[in-house]
């Protein structure tokens, strides 16, 4: 419930005292707040120009924005205040409470998750084109979404620059599209079906996380030898990619020289949804850089997992 200060004569209490109200309030209470008292314009400023709110946005069929600082997490969604509306009236809902955010929360958008197949290829270049002037060009995390949307994906890609985490989570891709960034920290596949030998050897970011691909693995087993001699993924820290192929991991590491790790709890991660099926294996680079190497059951299919252990 939002508050309601209505005859209270909030704006003659002390200044430090208002800013400790306003800094518990929920985002939108203090931009209504503030579009209906203009006074508080300055106040609200200069609060959040110290303590600014962080935006993530959900572009899709039910567009949501987030608004986060240490130690508040708050959503809107914009169904929620304007029922009985079509996604792309939703959407306008909710840049307009972004616009206003900034103005008066002087908020930063930092990461996106976008829906591209909610809307025509029309509405998502003007999505894209807003975000990009809203961001500066630049955005911390992306998620994108769809099927069948490689053209709008290539149009986001080359508007928007991201710069530490990437997850595309879109079907329907042929090829690596020229748009993705080689220097992030973090990409995700979900439909791997275009990724090759080639391609998984170009790649160069610290972690990687792959699904449903088309490698076999005597292609893992080529991956891996160029790794030891350090041809590719200098800066990785962990791949974590679904198989095509059965096969014990003794025969993926075939003609390569590796030892068992007596204990799996050395370099193994304990996650809810993964079967460690033995103990996993370390290979060592030339550069003395050792790797761990696991085989998994990822909710019910054959996974490898590989962290490489930098020396600080």
């Amino acid at each position: 419930m939002l508050t309601d200060l209505t005859g209270f004569r909030f704006l003659e209490l002390p200044v430090l005292v208002t800013e400790c109200v306003l800094s518990t309030m929920h985002p939108i209470e203090i931009i209504n707040f503030a579009k209906s008292h203009p006074t508080c314009d300055k106040i609200t400023y200069s609060l959040f120009k110290r303590h600014r709110y962080f935006i993530s946005l959900e572009i899709g069929k039910i567009p949501r924005i987030w608004f986060r600082r240490p130690g508040f997490h708050y959503v809107s969604e914009a169904q929620n205040s304007e029922p009985n509306q079509t996604p792309i009236q939703c959407l306008k809902i909710i840049q307009e409470l972004f616009d206003d955010s900034t103005c008066i929360l002087n908020s930063k958008l930092t990461n996106v998750v976008f829906s591209i197949d909610s809307f025509c290829s029309t509405d998502n270049k003007n999505t894209i084109d807003w975000l990009k002037s809203r961001s500066s060009g630049t955005m911390i995390l992306a998620c994108i979404e769809g099927e069948n949307v490689e053209e709008d994906l290539n149009y986001f890609l080359q508007e928007i620059k991201i710069t530490k985490a990437l997850a595309i989570h879109v079907s329907g891709l042929k090829n690596l599209l020229p748009g993705i960034p080689r220097d992030l920290e973090y990409l995700e596949i979900l439909h791997g079906q275009w990724i090759t030998l080639d391609i998984l050897l170009s790649f160069n970011f610290a972690e990687l996380q792959m699904q449903n691909l088309v490698l076999t693995n005597q292609d893992w087993n080529m991956f891996f030898q160029k790794w030891m001699k350090s041809e590719c993924h200098l800066k990785l820290k962990s791949v974590k990619a679904q198989l095509n192929e059965e096969g014990v991991l003794e025969n993926i590491l075939e003609g390569i020289d590796f030892t068992y790790i007596n204990s799996p709890k050395e370099f193994s991660k304990q996650e809810g949804n993964v079967v460690l099926l033995h103990s996993g294996v370390k290979i060592v680079r030339n550069d003395e850089v050792v790797a761990s190497i696991f085989q998994l059951l990822i909710e019910g299919s054959l996974a490898i997992l590989m962290e490489v252990h930098h020396v600080q």
